[in-house]
């Protein structure tokens, strides 16, 4: 494991940069709206196990697209970090955030969700989740 403080700062440059929204660059001011846009990237960073940059994601394909085309096909489960998948996890949890990160990261930022939603979101996949596991339902 690389514990250099160079390394930390350079991953750190890197992070910073791949979240960028494209309104700041454009001008526009930072807002809510472009930190709900980071979140949603974020989110579906940790659940893909994929970065922006990835080398897969050329000619159109984005991180959005590529979760968003797996929620329009129903196959979110293909696109989840295989970590991820284990009996402790729930399912449709795991496809309530992947729907919850593409929501956050449309591009136009009237499209995504505003924060009181994300959280009403969050809540009601959590306790879905925990009302299957004291019910033994899956």
């Amino acid at each position: 494991m690389i514990t250099s403080p160079l390394y930390f700062f350079c991953y750190t440059i890197e992070f910073t940069l791949v979240k960028q929204v494209a309104e700041y660059g454009l001008g526009n001011e930072v807002s809510t709206s472009g930190d709900i846009y980071s979140y949603g990237i974020l989110l579906l960073e940790m659940l893909t196990g994929k970065k922006p940059v990835d080398p897969m994601f050329e000619g159109g394909l984005s991180l959005h697209s590529y979760a968003r085309s797996a929620l329009a096909d129903g196959c979110v489960l293909q696109i989840v970090d295989p970590l991820l998948l284990s009996e402790d996890v729930k399912e449709n949890s795991l496809i309530s955030l992947v729907k919850l990160g593409v929501q956050c990261s449309y591009e136009s930022p009237q499209d995504r969700m505003d924060i009181g939603t994300v959280i009403h979101e969050l809540f009601g996949t959590t306790f879905a989740s925990r009302s299957c596991d004291a019910s033994g339902a899956a």
